[in-house]
């Protein structure tokens, strides 16, 4: 016992900050978000991993939605808030949970209805909600959706960054099938774009329509997020992109 016990201690370190950090006797300590946590090794034995009806489910549903999140990441420039990845999973999680239509080990990311994503926010941060204050709404047939954006007043329905005189509203559609379609050739992206300036009196009506997939099993998502600009130099005809990491509104507006 002592031998085995002086094996663990060995993987522990110490840190420049006098920390341990590593395997000590039946636990661990760690560092997450700058805090060190101290945790006991979970047993885990081939008998909890066959009661445990979540995993399969959680597997299937983190390998999905990997594939959609990286066109969203990249559509977004990655500028999500740190814990955007596990707040999304869990999402998914809860809403797969509420569906009883069908066995839990049966519903899929595109058997499963994700209406209830819709307002979800990719930064928290700075959310998309609080800095378009005009709402968007998507109403949806056998085969199209439609996004509709009422004619707004600048000054008076966005909350422009000090400093910044142009914006840009972009929405983004993703739809991919189940199966095969499941790949990087079958995916089926649109987007537009509605352009302003912060002084313009009004923008008006924005009515965009898209095909949507006439399959029963999808999952088509659409985004929403705003993006600022910032004249270089007090030059109005040369801009800059104010968004950042801290500072990127962004939202889901429509989910199936």
């Amino acid at each position: 016992m002592k031998t085995n016990h002086l094996k663990l201690l060995t993987k522990a370190i110490l840190t420049a900050k006098n920390q341990l950090k590593g395997l000590v006797g039946p636990g661990y300590y760690r560092e997450f978000r700058g805090q060190l946590i101290f945790q006991t090794k979970p047993e885990r034995s081939k008998l909890d991993k066959t009661k445990n009806k979540n995993a399969p489910v959680l597997r299937k549903l983190s390998s999905a939605i990997r594939y959609i999140r990286c066109h969203i990441e990249s559509h977004l420039n990655n500028l999500h808030d740190s814990y955007m990845h596990s707040r999304l999973l869990g999402q998914l999680i809860r809403i797969v949970h509420k569906d009883t239509t069908k066995p839990l080990e049966q519903r899929t990311l595109h058997n499963v209805n994700f209406g209830d994503l819709s307002g979800f926010e990719f930064n928290n941060n700075t959310m998309f909600k609080d800095t378009f204050l005009n709402p968007i709404s998507v109403t949806t047939t056998e085969n199209r959706l439609t996004a509709y954006i009422p004619a707004f007043v600048p000054k008076e329905q966005v909350d422009f960054p000090k400093g910044c005189t142009q914006a840009l509203i972009r929405l983004y559609l993703i739809a991919i099938q189940a199966g095969d379609r499941l790949t990087k050739d079958a995916d089926e992206v649109r987007q537009v774009s509605i352009e302003f300036n912060r002084e313009q009196p009004i923008v008006q009506e924005t009515t965009w329509t898209c095909p949507s997939m006439v399959e029963e099993e999808k999952f088509e998502v659409m985004v929403a997020d705003i993006q600022f600009f910032y004249p270089i130099n007090n030059t109005l005809h040369r801009t800059s992109l104010y968004n950042t990491k801290a500072f990127n509104p962004s939202m889901i507006i429509y989910a199936k």
